[in-house]
């Protein structure tokens, strides 16, 4: 995780101006000594807030791991906050690897979020950045939970932004960058599973058992449905709304296993159906080939639909 702009840690990135007890923050080490390990709290306008030496690992140690580094941006767990005297203290035991990813995640979300805010800053004259954090970012946080959401929602629900008391220099500037930041993107969706029908009609019954899934399918979609290796079958997608498309392949799936189930078949789900990314494509490419290599040739189960 890089934070490469720094000028945007120089505000809290949310209403509250000091964290909450037990909450997972992002943290970047700054120095090491009798102490402890300490820290400051990028989300929080860089408050400086203490590990104790000890409970910089997940796991209850008192010895200091190798892997301090000043520098490092890191997860923490925050264990005691006195706003009044502006002291922090935090711990890395007790994390859970949820925790981390959700704390990653937010961090990540609202570091997006803070760059557009900058930027809004460059195109709009006497705009200065802590004053539009506090009239965009925290009104959104208060009403929505999540001001990152809040914006991406805007795509379709421009009254989101349209309800903020902006100026209409910078209602027209944020309109237009959350158009180009939240443009919808394609995302493919596979899973794999096991299909055969071992009788007399075997054939004719797998056959109608997938031609029926298409039936689910609407007729823009690009449902596929690709014999690897029998009994081995692909189930694919393309579509923009990666949680539809999961629940239809689901769907899809549940309908085939009906149809098999009924004529005794078996049905088996070897991976079900998620979204894939460039790399896990080619890793799942290279898997559907060796399937293939390993068995018969492939054959397009997509002729079924026409």
């Amino acid at each position: 995780m890089t934070t490469q702009n720094n000028s945007i840690y120089t505000v809290h990135w949310y209403p509250n101006e000091y964290p909450k007890e037990h909450e997972p923050v992002i943290v970047r080490l700054t120095r090491v000594d009798e102490m402890g390990i300490w820290v400051e709290l990028l989300e929080y306008a860089s408050k400086e807030g203490m590990i104790p030496l000890g409970q910089y690992t997940t796991r209850k140690t008192r010895r200091v791991p190798k892997n301090v580094k000043v520098g490092k941006v890191d997860t923490a767990l925050v264990s005691q906050v006195d706003s009044e005297k502006g002291n922090m203290d935090l711990t890395r035991q007790g994390l859970k690897e949820e925790d981390i990813e959700n704390a990653q995640k937010r961090f990540n979300d609202y570091k997006n979020l803070m760059n557009l805010i900058q930027y809004l800053c460059s195109k709009v004259n006497d705009a200065p950045f802590p004053d539009l954090v506090r009239q965009i970012v925290y009104p959104l946080h208060e009403k929505y939970g999540n001001a990152y959401i809040a914006l991406q929602k805007s795509y379709h629900q421009p009254e989101i932004v349209a309800d903020l008391q902006l100026s209409p220099e910078i209602q027209k500037v944020l309109t237009e960058q959350v158009q180009k930041m939240f443009t919808p993107t394609e995302v493919r969706i596979h899973g794999l599973f096991e299909a055969e029908v071992l009788t007399p009609a075997g054939v004719d019954a797998l056959r109608d058992a997938l031609v029926s899934g298409y039936d689910l399918a609407p007729k823009d979609s690009n449902l596929s449905l690709t014999v690897i290796a029998p009994p081995v079958y692909s189930i694919s997608i393309d579509v923009f709304n990666a949680e539809q498309g999961t629940e239809l392949l689901n769907k899809v799936l549940e309908q085939i296993k009906g149809k098999i189930d009924a004529v005794k078949g078996r049905f088996a789900i070897k991976e079900a159906p998620k979204v894939i990314n460039q790399t896990e494509l080619a890793k799942f490419q290279a898997k559907l080939d060796e399937l293939a290599i390993a068995g018969e040739q492939n054959v397009d189960m997509d002729e079924l639909n026409d």
